[in-house]
């Protein structure tokens, strides 16, 4: 793969990213509110921890690809390390993310594609 290909994966990931962000506002937005995470039992906690945790991982690889896609420096190896470990911890916290999430999704394209059958 290419540079070009990594930069223009990235910012589609990053674009998807903050697309699941906006759909998902209702929901992740208020789990920031303190009142509402004590009030959630431990695996909602659990959830709206790793969504958040993901988040933040996210971002920061986000942000360390454009800086290192656009720099013209060339010493920017402790920069581009900590981008490939928050890439790596950021599939680990997707994978995570959707398994606790597989019942939704599958709820969700399983009601999208259902088709009737009609007995007459």
């Amino acid at each position: 793969m290419t540079v070009q290909h990594h930069i223009i994966m990235g910012i589609g990931a990053a674009v998807l990213s903050l697309a699941h962000i906006f759909i998902n506002r209702k929901y992740f937005f208020k789990s920031l509110r303190p009142q509402t995470f004590r009030k959630l039992n431990g695996k909602a906690k659990i959830q709206y921890t790793t969504s958040l945790s993901f988040t933040v991982v996210w971002t920061i690889c986000i942000v360390t690809g454009f800086i290192l896609a656009f720099a013209n420096v060339a010493d920017l190896f402790l920069l581009a390390m900590v981008h490939m470990f928050t890439a790596m911890l950021s599939l680990l916290l997707v994978v995570i993310h959707i398994a606790q999430h597989a019942k939704h999704i599958v709820a969700y394209f399983s009601k999208k594609h259902k088709t009737e059958i009609k007995t007459t």
